[in-house]
């Protein structure tokens, strides 16, 4: 355990690659979901789908206390991942802001002991050690799309997956 957590440090002190973007789009959700990527479980139905790259190792779902990936202050909920190609699609309840946001790692915890204080020094931390700008490899604008549900929302965001790069 000491060994993984150890591991977790280097990764987040430094700073492994994450980004570019290749993809977003405003999605809403018809039924409100609970956002179980903070501690405070916010019931949710708007926010970004997001297709980034990132390492294998952070994408990799773990039960263990490791790096969160966050865009601003919003952990993202990864929906699908390709490990071969280091591509993610995932999901923040973000909308207003979202292009002027960071993507980075924050420091190595479980998703359910964040809360909106530690999310924000987490975003303010990522500024100090100047994180990753959430770079775009695109500047195309997509329409808010509608789901029905989180099934939904986790459909599109596997089907999204082809954005990545080969």
């Amino acid at each position: 355990m000491i060994a993984l957590y150890t591991i977790g440090i280097a990764l987040a002190q430094s700073v492994p690659t994450v980004g570019p973007v290749h993809f977003h789009q405003t999605v809403s959700v018809d039924q409100p979901l609970v956002y179980t990527m903070r501690g405070d479980r916010p019931q949710v139905t708007q926010g970004t789908l997001v297709v980034f790259e990132a390492p294998p190792k952070v994408l990799t779902p773990t039960q263990e206390r490791q790096p969160i990936l966050y865009i601003g202050e919003w952990p993202i909920r990864i929906y699908a991942s390709d490990l071969q190609r280091g591509c993610a699609a995932g999901w923040v309840p973000m909308v207003d802001g979202f292009v002027d946001a960071q993507l980075y790692l924050g420091p190595d915890t479980l998703p359910e002991r964040v809360t909106g204080d530690t999310a924000r020094e987490a975003a303010r931390e990522a500024e100090r050690r100047q994180g990753v700008p959430l770079m775009m490899t695109h500047s195309q604008d997509h329409p808010t799309k509608k789901v029905t549900d989180e099934r939904a929302l986790a459909e599109l965001a596997q089907a999204s997956l082809a954005r990545c790069p080969q």
